[in-house]
């Protein structure tokens, strides 16, 4: 059962899960530089991950290469460790120091690129 929300939405009756998810592949419109999710401004996503007591890993997906060099989520936003296009893969690495290693493989050139942000600047 659904009930209409915020903005008009219909969505689901908070409701308990049986099992654990691992694993949550969600659409995106574009992604920002410190790979957080950019949608329609709803906050859906944002809402039902806030709410689980653990977090799965989040892969983003989209029909084009839409990454942002620019800090255009809010600090609600979620974030994943994957971004996937048909074009291109982005990995998220964090590391113990300042720096967080973002890593894309082209499907074409079989290159590697390497993104540098550092959390200072989020």
């Amino acid at each position: 059962p659904f009930i209409k929300k915020r903005f008009g939405v219909l969505e689901p009756i908070d409701s308990f899960f049986k099992a654990k998810i691992d694993l949550a592949i969600v659409p995106v419109i574009g992604v920002d530089k410190n790979l957080k999710r950019i949608g329609h401004g709803q906050g859906f996503y944002d809402r039902f991950f806030e709410n689980l007591n653990y977090k799965p890993h989040i892969i983003f997906v989209q029909s084009i290469d839409a990454l942002s060099q620019n800090n255009l989520t809010q600090k609600h936003d979620i974030s994943g460790k994957l971004y996937i296009n048909p074009y291109k893969k982005y990995y998220k690495k964090e590391r113990k120091n300042d720096r967080i290693t973002y890593r894309t493989y082209s499907r074409y050139s079989r290159t590697r690129y390497r993104i540098f942000s550092c959390k200072k600047n989020q």
